[in-house]
Protein backbone atom coordinates (compact mmCIF):
# COMPACT_ATOMS: atom_id res chain seq x y z
CA UNK A 1 0.00 0.00 0.00
CA UNK A 2 2.75 2.31 0.98
CA UNK A 3 4.43 1.80 -2.09
CA UNK A 4 1.56 2.14 -4.58
CA UNK A 5 0.31 5.29 -3.12
CA UNK A 6 3.79 7.26 -2.91
CA UNK A 7 4.58 7.13 -6.76
CA UNK A 8 3.10 9.41 -8.97
CA UNK A 9 2.28 12.10 -7.56
CA UNK A 10 1.88 14.83 -10.28
CA UNK A 11 1.98 17.97 -9.42
CA UNK A 12 0.94 19.72 -5.47
CA UNK A 13 0.22 20.36 -4.64
CA UNK A 14 1.91 18.59 -5.97
CA UNK A 15 2.28 20.82 -9.86
CA UNK A 16 1.23 20.92 -13.40
CA UNK A 17 -0.64 22.44 -15.99
CA UNK A 18 -3.96 24.09 -16.65
CA UNK A 19 -8.11 24.33 -19.64
CA UNK A 20 -14.15 26.76 -22.28
CA UNK A 21 -17.09 25.94 -23.99
CA UNK A 22 -20.44 27.07 -23.87
CA UNK A 23 -22.00 24.75 -21.33
CA UNK A 24 -23.23 25.92 -17.24
CA UNK A 25 -21.48 25.41 -15.04
CA UNK A 26 -23.87 22.44 -14.37
CA UNK A 27 -23.23 20.26 -16.80
CA UNK A 28 -20.29 18.47 -16.12
CA UNK A 29 -19.13 15.44 -18.44
CA UNK A 30 -18.57 11.71 -16.96
CA UNK A 31 -15.69 12.15 -15.00
CA UNK A 32 -12.54 9.44 -15.53
CA UNK A 33 -10.65 8.80 -12.71
CA UNK A 34 -8.63 11.01 -11.25
CA UNK A 35 -5.45 11.69 -12.38
CA UNK A 36 -1.80 13.50 -11.10
CA UNK A 37 -1.57 17.18 -11.86
CA UNK A 38 -0.84 17.78 -14.95
CA UNK A 39 0.83 21.70 -15.48
CA UNK A 40 -2.13 23.68 -14.79
CA UNK A 41 -3.87 21.16 -12.46
CA UNK A 42 -3.82 20.78 -9.11
CA UNK A 43 -3.70 16.74 -9.33
CA UNK A 44 -1.50 14.60 -7.99
CA UNK A 45 -3.82 11.96 -7.21
CA UNK A 46 -4.00 8.26 -6.91
CA UNK A 47 -7.25 7.97 -9.42
CA UNK A 48 -11.04 6.88 -7.94
CA UNK A 49 -13.19 5.71 -9.77
CA UNK A 50 -16.02 8.74 -10.98
CA UNK A 51 -19.46 7.92 -11.58
CA UNK A 52 -21.17 10.52 -14.17
CA UNK A 53 -21.38 13.99 -12.41
CA UNK A 54 -24.83 15.28 -13.84
CA UNK A 55 -25.26 18.73 -11.16
CA UNK A 56 -22.81 19.69 -8.97
CA UNK A 57 -23.77 18.91 -5.17
CA UNK A 58 -26.58 21.46 -3.36
CA UNK A 59 -25.32 22.91 -0.62
CA UNK A 60 -27.49 23.51 2.14
CA UNK A 61 -28.84 27.50 2.20
CA UNK A 62 -26.27 29.83 3.48
CA UNK A 63 -25.73 30.82 7.05
CA UNK A 64 -26.43 34.26 7.86
CA UNK A 65 -22.97 36.23 8.08
CA UNK A 66 -21.71 36.66 11.70
CA UNK A 67 -18.84 38.43 10.94
CA UNK A 68 -19.48 40.36 7.50
CA UNK A 69 -17.78 36.92 6.01
CA UNK A 70 -19.12 34.08 3.84
CA UNK A 71 -20.20 31.59 6.38
CA UNK A 72 -20.38 28.54 3.26
CA UNK A 73 -17.61 28.23 1.05
CA UNK A 74 -17.80 26.26 -2.34
CA UNK A 75 -14.40 25.29 -3.63
CA UNK A 76 -14.19 23.04 -6.54
CA UNK A 77 -11.20 20.52 -7.72
CA UNK A 78 -10.35 18.74 -10.93
CA UNK A 79 -10.00 15.03 -8.98
CA UNK A 80 -11.09 13.53 -6.36
CA UNK A 81 -8.28 12.11 -3.51
CA UNK A 82 -8.14 8.16 -3.65
CA UNK A 83 -7.46 8.73 0.18
CA UNK A 84 -7.74 11.19 2.68
CA UNK A 85 -5.08 8.94 4.83
CA UNK A 86 -2.66 11.77 5.73
CA UNK A 87 0.06 8.62 6.25
CA UNK A 88 -0.55 7.38 3.04
CA UNK A 89 -1.67 9.95 1.15
CA UNK A 90 0.88 11.72 -1.19
CA UNK A 91 -1.60 13.34 -4.39
CA UNK A 92 -2.32 16.99 -4.05
CA UNK A 93 -5.96 16.64 -3.62
CA UNK A 94 -5.23 14.74 -0.56
CA UNK A 95 -3.06 17.51 0.85
CA UNK A 96 -4.75 19.91 0.10
CA UNK A 97 -7.99 19.09 1.78
CA UNK A 98 -6.55 17.63 4.64
CA UNK A 99 -4.43 20.56 5.43
CA UNK A 100 -6.87 22.53 7.71
CA UNK A 101 -8.00 19.77 9.40
CA UNK A 102 -4.79 17.75 10.48
CA UNK A 103 -1.62 19.20 12.63
CA UNK A 104 1.54 17.62 12.88
CA UNK A 105 4.66 17.71 15.43
CA UNK A 106 6.06 20.70 13.10
CA UNK A 107 4.48 22.76 10.30
CA UNK A 108 6.48 24.39 7.54
CA UNK A 109 6.73 28.33 7.13
CA UNK A 110 6.82 30.51 4.37
CA UNK A 111 10.53 30.41 4.09
CA UNK A 112 10.21 26.35 3.94
CA UNK A 113 11.75 26.28 7.68
CA UNK A 114 10.22 23.55 10.04
CA UNK A 115 8.36 25.38 12.64
CA UNK A 116 6.72 23.78 16.38
CA UNK A 117 2.99 23.17 16.14
CA UNK A 118 1.33 20.08 18.04
CA UNK A 119 5.24 20.22 19.45
CA UNK A 120 5.65 22.60 22.19
CA UNK A 121 9.78 22.11 22.67
CA UNK A 122 11.70 20.04 21.47
CA UNK A 123 15.96 18.83 21.83
CA UNK A 124 17.83 16.53 19.70
CA UNK A 125 21.54 15.49 20.79
CA UNK A 126 24.35 16.16 19.49
CA UNK A 127 24.74 13.71 16.43
CA UNK A 128 20.80 14.17 15.89
CA UNK A 129 20.05 10.25 17.06
CA UNK A 130 17.70 11.08 19.72
CA UNK A 131 14.76 13.45 19.99
CA UNK A 132 12.65 14.38 22.33
CA UNK A 133 9.50 16.52 21.99
CA UNK A 134 6.91 17.91 24.63
CA UNK A 135 3.85 18.47 23.64
CA UNK A 136 1.46 20.93 24.00
CA UNK A 137 -1.37 20.75 26.66
CA UNK A 138 -5.20 21.23 26.25
CA UNK A 139 -5.25 20.37 22.51
CA UNK A 140 -8.33 19.00 21.40
CA UNK A 141 -9.34 16.48 18.51
CA UNK A 142 -12.16 16.67 16.92
CA UNK A 143 -13.94 14.06 18.74
CA UNK A 144 -13.31 16.06 22.15
CA UNK A 145 -10.71 14.08 23.43
CA UNK A 146 -7.42 15.71 24.54
CA UNK A 147 -4.12 14.96 22.87
CA UNK A 148 -1.31 12.93 24.64
CA UNK A 149 1.83 11.85 23.90
CA UNK A 150 0.33 8.09 23.25
CA UNK A 151 -1.81 9.51 20.56
CA UNK A 152 1.47 10.96 18.82
CA UNK A 153 3.41 8.01 19.26
CA UNK A 154 0.73 6.23 17.81
CA UNK A 155 0.35 8.17 14.93
CA UNK A 156 4.11 8.54 14.11
CA UNK A 157 4.95 4.96 14.26
CA UNK A 158 2.27 4.10 11.88
CA UNK A 159 3.59 6.78 9.73
CA UNK A 160 6.98 5.14 9.59
CA UNK A 161 5.29 1.66 9.09
CA UNK A 162 3.04 2.80 5.79
CA UNK A 163 5.11 6.07 4.54
CA UNK A 164 7.53 5.79 1.85
CA UNK A 165 9.25 8.86 2.12
CA UNK A 166 11.24 8.64 5.55
CA UNK A 167 12.75 4.89 4.65
CA UNK A 168 15.78 6.40 3.34
CA UNK A 169 16.59 8.22 6.54
CA UNK A 170 15.17 6.32 9.70
CA UNK A 171 15.19 2.52 9.89
CA UNK A 172 12.07 0.58 9.91
CA UNK A 173 13.16 -0.98 13.39
CA UNK A 174 13.31 2.64 14.94
CA UNK A 175 10.48 3.81 17.44
CA UNK A 176 8.61 6.64 19.22
CA UNK A 177 8.46 5.90 22.51
CA UNK A 178 6.12 7.97 25.70
CA UNK A 179 8.05 9.39 28.01
CA UNK A 180 5.02 10.71 29.98
CA UNK A 181 1.89 12.01 28.92
CA UNK A 182 3.14 14.70 27.09
CA UNK A 183 6.58 13.98 26.31
CA UNK A 184 7.68 11.62 23.61
CA UNK A 185 11.23 10.28 21.97
CA UNK A 186 13.01 8.55 19.37
CA UNK A 187 16.31 6.89 19.70
CA UNK A 188 17.97 6.34 15.80
CA UNK A 189 20.06 3.45 13.94
CA UNK A 190 21.51 6.22 12.29
CA UNK A 191 21.73 10.23 12.63
CA UNK A 192 18.86 12.40 10.83
CA UNK A 193 19.05 16.06 10.50
CA UNK A 194 16.31 16.02 8.72
CA UNK A 195 13.98 14.35 10.75
CA UNK A 196 11.84 18.16 11.61
CA UNK A 197 11.81 18.45 7.82
CA UNK A 198 9.92 14.89 7.57
CA UNK A 199 7.74 15.62 9.93
CA UNK A 200 6.56 18.49 8.45
CA UNK A 201 6.50 16.91 4.76
CA UNK A 202 3.03 17.02 3.29
CA UNK A 203 3.25 14.32 1.36
CA UNK A 204 2.62 11.06 3.49
CA UNK A 205 2.20 13.46 6.24
CA UNK A 206 3.24 12.53 9.82
CA UNK A 207 0.07 13.60 11.00
CA UNK A 208 -0.96 13.22 14.73
CA UNK A 209 -4.60 11.21 15.35
CA UNK A 210 -6.24 9.67 18.37
CA UNK A 211 -4.50 6.45 19.43
CA UNK A 212 -7.93 4.93 19.39
CA UNK A 213 -8.36 6.02 15.20
CA UNK A 214 -5.02 4.52 14.90
CA UNK A 215 -5.19 1.01 16.71
CA UNK A 216 -8.74 0.85 14.86
CA UNK A 217 -7.47 1.16 10.81
CA UNK A 218 -3.84 -0.72 11.37
CA UNK A 219 -2.64 -0.59 7.89
CA UNK A 220 -5.94 -0.11 6.50
CA UNK A 221 -6.66 3.35 5.13
CA UNK A 222 -7.93 5.32 7.92
CA UNK A 223 -11.61 6.97 7.09
CA UNK A 224 -12.19 7.92 10.31
CA UNK A 225 -10.38 11.51 9.60
CA UNK A 226 -10.03 12.71 13.24
CA UNK A 227 -7.40 15.76 13.91
CA UNK A 228 -6.80 18.59 15.20
CA UNK A 229 -6.98 21.60 12.43
CA UNK A 230 -9.23 24.47 12.83
CA UNK A 231 -11.73 22.41 10.70
CA UNK A 232 -12.95 19.13 10.86
CA UNK A 233 -14.24 16.29 8.53
CA UNK A 234 -17.85 16.24 8.17
CA UNK A 235 -18.78 13.84 4.97
CA UNK A 236 -17.30 12.34 1.65
CA UNK A 237 -20.22 12.41 -0.95
CA UNK A 238 -17.80 9.81 -2.75
CA UNK A 239 -17.44 11.49 -6.43
CA UNK A 240 -19.21 14.47 -5.49
CA UNK A 241 -17.27 16.10 -3.16
CA UNK A 242 -15.86 16.90 0.32
CA UNK A 243 -17.80 18.96 3.68
CA UNK A 244 -15.04 20.55 5.78
CA UNK A 245 -16.70 22.49 8.85
CA UNK A 246 -15.02 24.87 11.24
CA UNK A 247 -14.07 22.94 14.49
CA UNK A 248 -15.02 25.81 17.01
CA UNK A 249 -12.77 24.58 20.09
CA UNK A 250 -9.69 25.19 18.19
CA UNK A 251 -7.44 27.37 19.92
CA UNK A 252 -4.58 28.83 18.02
CA UNK A 253 -1.04 28.62 18.98
CA UNK A 254 0.87 31.42 17.59
CA UNK A 255 0.49 35.04 17.09
CA UNK A 256 1.64 35.43 13.59
CA UNK A 257 1.16 33.46 10.03
CA UNK A 258 3.74 31.88 7.35
CA UNK A 259 3.10 29.43 5.02
CA UNK A 260 1.08 27.15 6.46
CA UNK A 261 2.68 27.85 10.26
CA UNK A 262 0.70 29.98 12.52
CA UNK A 263 -1.95 31.38 13.81
CA UNK A 264 -4.96 30.04 12.34
CA UNK A 265 -8.55 31.46 12.35
CA UNK A 266 -11.43 30.21 10.48
CA UNK A 267 -14.18 32.75 9.71
CA UNK A 268 -16.35 30.65 8.05
CA UNK A 269 -18.79 28.04 9.14
CA UNK A 270 -19.01 25.37 6.07
CA UNK A 271 -16.47 24.84 3.12
CA UNK A 272 -17.68 22.19 0.04
CA UNK A 273 -15.05 21.23 -1.99
CA UNK A 274 -16.79 19.91 -5.13
CA UNK A 275 -15.35 17.33 -7.88
CA UNK A 276 -15.72 18.66 -11.67
CA UNK A 277 -13.06 16.64 -14.08
CA UNK A 278 -14.46 18.96 -16.79
CA UNK A 279 -11.81 22.30 -16.68
CA UNK A 280 -15.06 24.23 -18.20
CA UNK A 281 -17.62 23.43 -15.02
CA UNK A 282 -14.78 25.00 -12.94
CA UNK A 283 -14.07 27.79 -14.80
CA UNK A 284 -17.93 28.50 -15.76
CA UNK A 285 -18.61 28.38 -11.97
CA UNK A 286 -16.18 30.86 -10.81
CA UNK A 287 -17.12 33.33 -13.56
CA UNK A 288 -21.27 33.07 -12.62
CA UNK A 289 -20.55 32.86 -9.17
CA UNK A 290 -21.51 29.30 -8.00
CA UNK A 291 -17.70 28.63 -6.88
CA UNK A 292 -15.70 30.93 -4.96
CA UNK A 293 -12.47 29.05 -5.15
CA UNK A 294 -10.98 27.08 -8.01
CA UNK A 295 -8.33 24.73 -7.06
CA UNK A 296 -6.83 24.13 -10.71
CA UNK A 297 -7.57 27.34 -13.39
CA UNK A 298 -6.70 25.84 -17.09
CA UNK A 299 -3.75 27.77 -18.57
CA UNK A 300 -5.87 27.99 -21.83
CA UNK A 301 -8.54 30.34 -19.80
CA UNK A 302 -5.59 32.49 -17.79
CA UNK A 303 -5.36 35.77 -20.38
CA UNK A 304 -9.09 35.76 -20.32
CA UNK A 305 -10.10 35.20 -16.87
CA UNK A 306 -6.81 37.90 -16.49
CA UNK A 307 -9.73 40.66 -17.61
CA UNK A 308 -12.41 39.65 -15.68
CA UNK A 309 -13.21 42.24 -12.46
CA UNK A 310 -15.15 39.66 -10.86
CA UNK A 311 -12.25 36.86 -10.50
CA UNK A 312 -8.64 36.71 -8.51
CA UNK A 313 -5.90 34.72 -10.04
CA UNK A 314 -2.67 33.01 -7.74
CA UNK A 315 0.15 32.04 -9.33
CA UNK A 316 1.83 29.14 -7.36
CA UNK A 317 5.13 27.02 -7.35
CA UNK A 318 3.78 23.17 -7.40
CA UNK A 319 5.36 20.92 -9.08
CA UNK A 320 9.03 19.83 -10.97
CA UNK A 321 8.53 18.31 -14.64
CA UNK A 322 10.66 15.08 -15.04
CA UNK A 323 11.60 12.49 -16.94
CA UNK A 324 11.79 9.41 -14.84
CA UNK A 325 13.51 6.27 -15.86
CA UNK A 326 12.77 2.32 -14.54
CA UNK A 327 15.94 1.46 -12.86
CA UNK A 328 14.81 -2.06 -11.86
CA UNK A 329 13.62 -3.15 -15.42
CA UNK A 330 14.65 -2.69 -18.95
CA UNK A 331 16.83 -0.38 -20.78
CA UNK A 332 17.51 2.13 -18.37
CA UNK A 333 19.21 -0.25 -15.49
CA UNK A 334 22.08 0.39 -17.51
CA UNK A 335 23.34 4.19 -16.66
CA UNK A 336 25.30 4.56 -20.11
CA UNK A 337 21.71 4.16 -21.43
CA UNK A 338 20.66 6.88 -18.44
CA UNK A 339 23.51 8.67 -19.39
CA UNK A 340 22.93 8.72 -23.46
CA UNK A 341 18.98 10.06 -22.77
CA UNK A 342 20.29 12.88 -20.32
CA UNK A 343 22.28 13.76 -23.13
CA UNK A 344 19.58 13.57 -25.65
CA UNK A 345 16.69 15.40 -24.42
CA UNK A 346 16.93 19.77 -24.84
CA UNK A 347 15.33 20.58 -21.83
CA UNK A 348 13.56 23.53 -23.07
CA UNK A 349 11.50 22.11 -26.23
CA UNK A 350 10.29 19.68 -23.42
CA UNK A 351 9.17 22.36 -21.59
CA UNK A 352 7.48 24.38 -24.09
CA UNK A 353 5.23 21.15 -24.90
CA UNK A 354 4.33 20.80 -21.31
CA UNK A 355 4.11 24.45 -20.61
CA UNK A 356 3.16 26.76 -23.79
CA UNK A 357 2.39 30.14 -21.91
CA UNK A 358 5.58 32.01 -21.60
CA UNK A 359 4.65 33.72 -17.94
CA UNK A 360 4.23 29.76 -16.71
CA UNK A 361 7.62 28.62 -18.69
CA UNK A 362 10.94 27.43 -16.62
CA UNK A 363 12.97 25.51 -17.98
CA UNK A 364 15.43 23.78 -14.86
CA UNK A 365 17.76 20.92 -14.24
CA UNK A 366 17.64 21.95 -10.72
CA UNK A 367 15.74 19.11 -8.58
CA UNK A 368 14.30 22.48 -6.77
CA UNK A 369 12.89 25.82 -7.31
CA UNK A 370 14.49 29.16 -7.10
CA UNK A 371 12.57 30.37 -3.86
CA UNK A 372 14.16 26.99 -2.33
CA UNK A 373 17.36 29.17 -2.02
CA UNK A 374 19.33 26.38 0.39
CA UNK A 375 18.00 23.67 -1.93
CA UNK A 376 18.01 25.18 -4.99
CA UNK A 377 21.02 24.50 -7.65
CA UNK A 378 21.76 23.63 -11.49
CA UNK A 379 23.22 20.51 -12.81
CA UNK A 380 26.83 20.89 -14.67
CA UNK A 381 26.48 21.71 -18.38
CA UNK A 382 28.50 18.04 -18.36
CA UNK A 383 25.34 16.22 -18.41
CA UNK A 384 23.46 19.13 -20.63
CA UNK A 385 22.62 18.70 -24.20
CA UNK A 386 25.06 17.04 -26.37
CA UNK A 387 23.52 14.79 -29.16
CA UNK A 388 26.94 13.70 -30.37
CA UNK A 389 28.02 12.45 -26.46
CA UNK A 390 24.52 10.59 -26.29
CA UNK A 391 25.20 8.69 -29.78
CA UNK A 392 28.68 7.76 -28.35
CA UNK A 393 27.33 6.48 -25.04
CA UNK A 394 24.62 4.47 -27.09
CA UNK A 395 27.35 2.68 -28.69
CA UNK A 396 29.92 2.10 -25.38
CA UNK A 397 26.62 0.28 -24.08
CA UNK A 398 26.23 -2.16 -27.30
CA UNK A 399 23.22 -0.51 -28.07
CA UNK A 400 21.69 -2.98 -30.47
CA UNK A 401 18.25 -1.52 -31.13
CA UNK A 402 16.45 -2.31 -28.03
CA UNK A 403 12.63 -0.64 -27.99
CA UNK A 404 12.92 2.33 -25.51
CA UNK A 405 9.15 2.32 -24.14
CA UNK A 406 7.60 5.18 -23.52
CA UNK A 407 4.05 5.22 -21.70
CA UNK A 408 1.78 8.28 -21.41
CA UNK A 409 -1.64 9.34 -21.19
CA UNK A 410 -4.23 11.61 -23.43
CA UNK A 411 -5.53 12.57 -19.71
CA UNK A 412 -2.39 14.43 -18.88
CA UNK A 413 -2.22 16.56 -22.14
CA UNK A 414 0.83 18.58 -20.64
CA UNK A 415 2.86 14.82 -20.35
CA UNK A 416 1.71 13.65 -23.35
CA UNK A 417 2.73 16.53 -25.22
CA UNK A 418 6.39 16.37 -23.41
CA UNK A 419 6.37 12.45 -24.32
CA UNK A 420 5.71 12.86 -28.05
CA UNK A 421 8.65 15.43 -27.81
CA UNK A 422 11.08 12.88 -25.97
CA UNK A 423 10.03 10.21 -28.44
CA UNK A 424 11.69 12.91 -31.18
CA UNK A 425 14.67 13.45 -29.40
CA UNK A 426 15.27 9.79 -28.55
CA UNK A 427 14.90 8.60 -32.20
CA UNK A 428 17.15 11.58 -33.20
CA UNK A 429 20.57 10.26 -31.19
CA UNK A 430 19.57 6.64 -32.38
CA UNK A 431 16.96 5.40 -30.07
CA UNK A 432 14.44 2.97 -31.14
CA UNK A 433 11.12 4.00 -29.07
CA UNK A 434 7.68 3.38 -29.18
CA UNK A 435 5.08 5.47 -27.53
CA UNK A 436 2.40 3.61 -26.12
CA UNK A 437 -0.25 5.58 -24.81
CA UNK A 438 -2.95 3.99 -21.97
CA UNK A 439 -5.61 5.22 -19.86
CA UNK A 440 -4.80 6.32 -16.04
CA UNK A 441 -5.35 3.23 -14.60
CA UNK A 442 -3.57 1.40 -16.77
CA UNK A 443 -0.45 4.04 -16.93
CA UNK A 444 -0.53 3.79 -13.13
CA UNK A 445 -0.48 -0.44 -12.84
CA UNK A 446 2.29 0.13 -15.69
CA UNK A 447 4.55 2.32 -13.63
CA UNK A 448 4.23 -0.15 -10.55
CA UNK A 449 5.39 -2.99 -12.78
CA UNK A 450 9.10 -3.01 -13.16
CA UNK A 451 8.67 -5.19 -16.43
CA UNK A 452 6.04 -2.42 -18.31
CA UNK A 453 8.06 0.29 -19.31
CA UNK A 454 11.31 2.25 -19.43
CA UNK A 455 10.64 5.86 -18.91
CA UNK A 456 7.81 8.33 -18.96
CA UNK A 457 7.70 12.20 -18.01
CA UNK A 458 4.93 13.82 -15.16
CA UNK A 459 5.27 15.98 -12.91
CA UNK A 460 5.97 15.57 -8.84
CA UNK A 461 5.59 18.07 -5.88
CA UNK A 462 7.88 20.22 -5.01
CA UNK A 463 9.97 18.94 -2.00
CA UNK A 464 10.98 20.63 1.51
CA UNK A 465 14.06 18.43 1.21
CA UNK A 466 16.20 15.75 -0.32
CA UNK A 467 14.53 13.31 1.58
CA UNK A 468 11.65 13.96 0.39
CA UNK A 469 11.99 13.83 -3.31
CA UNK A 470 10.10 11.13 -4.76
CA UNK A 471 11.81 10.02 -7.49
CA UNK A 472 14.84 9.50 -5.95
CA UNK A 473 13.20 7.54 -2.78
CA UNK A 474 14.46 3.98 -2.19
CA UNK A 475 10.68 3.34 -0.98
CA UNK A 476 8.56 4.19 -3.48
CA UNK A 477 8.02 2.89 -7.25
CA UNK A 478 8.67 6.46 -9.15
CA UNK A 479 11.26 5.34 -11.78
CA UNK A 480 12.54 2.35 -8.67
CA UNK A 481 15.36 4.14 -7.56
CA UNK A 482 17.60 2.41 -5.40
CA UNK A 483 21.28 3.44 -5.82
CA UNK A 484 23.53 2.30 -3.42
CA UNK A 485 25.69 5.34 -3.39
CA UNK A 486 22.93 7.75 -3.10
CA UNK A 487 21.99 5.94 -0.34
CA UNK A 488 25.12 6.16 1.38
CA UNK A 489 25.14 9.65 0.22
CA UNK A 490 22.02 10.52 2.23
CA UNK A 491 23.34 8.65 5.38
CA UNK A 492 25.89 11.98 5.42
CA UNK A 493 23.28 14.29 4.40
CA UNK A 494 21.66 13.16 7.52
CA UNK A 495 24.83 13.19 9.64
CA UNK A 496 25.94 16.97 8.87
CA UNK A 497 25.93 19.24 12.11
CA UNK A 498 22.95 21.17 11.45
CA UNK A 499 20.32 21.77 7.94
CA UNK A 500 22.65 24.45 6.31
CA UNK A 501 25.40 22.17 6.68
CA UNK A 502 23.14 19.60 4.95
CA UNK A 503 21.77 22.00 2.30
CA UNK A 504 25.40 22.22 1.01
CA UNK A 505 26.45 19.01 1.07
CA UNK A 506 23.33 18.45 -1.31
CA UNK A 507 24.24 21.79 -3.54
CA UNK A 508 27.70 20.37 -3.93
CA UNK A 509 27.74 16.87 -3.69
CA UNK A 510 24.29 15.19 -3.92
CA UNK A 511 22.66 16.86 -6.76
CA UNK A 512 25.91 16.49 -8.98
CA UNK A 513 25.88 12.79 -8.70
CA UNK A 514 22.21 12.44 -8.84
CA UNK A 515 22.09 14.17 -12.09
CA UNK A 516 25.42 12.15 -13.42
CA UNK A 517 24.03 9.06 -12.82
CA UNK A 518 21.13 9.97 -14.83
CA UNK A 519 19.13 8.86 -11.71
CA UNK A 520 16.18 11.20 -12.63
CA UNK A 521 15.95 14.26 -15.59
CA UNK A 522 14.82 17.42 -14.57
CA UNK A 523 12.66 19.42 -17.16
CA UNK A 524 11.97 22.29 -15.17
CA UNK A 525 9.09 23.46 -12.78
CA UNK A 526 5.73 24.82 -13.67
CA UNK A 527 2.80 26.50 -11.44
CA UNK A 528 -0.58 26.19 -10.39
CA UNK A 529 -3.37 28.72 -11.15
CA UNK A 530 -5.97 28.97 -8.34
CA UNK A 531 -9.24 31.17 -9.25
CA UNK A 532 -11.08 33.13 -6.69
CA UNK A 533 -13.99 35.58 -6.50
CA UNK A 534 -13.15 38.68 -6.84
CA UNK A 535 -14.67 38.91 -2.87
CA UNK A 536 -11.83 37.34 -1.42
CA UNK A 537 -10.27 39.37 1.26
CA UNK A 538 -7.31 37.48 2.26
CA UNK A 539 -5.94 33.89 2.07
CA UNK A 540 -2.74 31.75 2.42
CA UNK A 541 -0.93 30.70 -0.79
CA UNK A 542 2.35 28.14 -0.71
CA UNK A 543 2.78 25.38 -2.43
CA UNK A 544 -0.99 25.04 -2.06
CA UNK A 545 -3.74 26.78 -0.50
CA UNK A 546 -4.72 26.95 3.28
CA UNK A 547 -8.44 26.38 2.81
CA UNK A 548 -8.37 27.78 6.71
CA UNK A 549 -7.37 30.79 5.70
CA UNK A 550 -9.79 32.10 3.29
CA UNK A 551 -11.99 35.33 4.00
CA UNK A 552 -14.81 35.66 1.07
CA UNK A 553 -16.45 39.00 2.00
CA UNK A 554 -20.66 37.99 1.61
Amino acid sequence: MKKSTARILALLTALALLVLSGCSAKEAATAPPAAPAQAGSSDSATPVDQAPVDQAPEAPAPAAPANGYKQTIQAVTSAEPNTMDPHMGSAAASREFGRGVFEGLFEIDAKGQPRLELAESYEANADFTEYTFVLRKGVKFHNGEELTAKDAVASVNRWLDLAGMPDKSIAKTDRFEVVDDYTLKISLTKPCVLLPLLLANHSQYAAILPESVILAAGSNPITDLVGTGPLKFVEWNQTQYIHLQKFEEYVPYADEFSGFWGKKEVVFKDMYVNFAWDPTVRTLGLETGEYDLVYDISYDDYDRLAQNPDVKLQKESAATVNVIMNKKGGLFTNELYRQALSRAVIREDLMRAAVPLDEFYHPSSSFFVEAQADWYSEVPESVGYDPEAAKALLAEAGYNGEVCRIVTTQVLTSYYNAALVLQQQLEAVGFKTNLEVTDWPTMLARTDDPTSYDCYPMGYPIANSPASIMYLTSGVTSGFTDDPGLNAMYEELNAKSSIEEAAKYWREEMSTYSAEKALAINLGDSPIVYGFSAKTESYSCYVGIDPASLRIVE
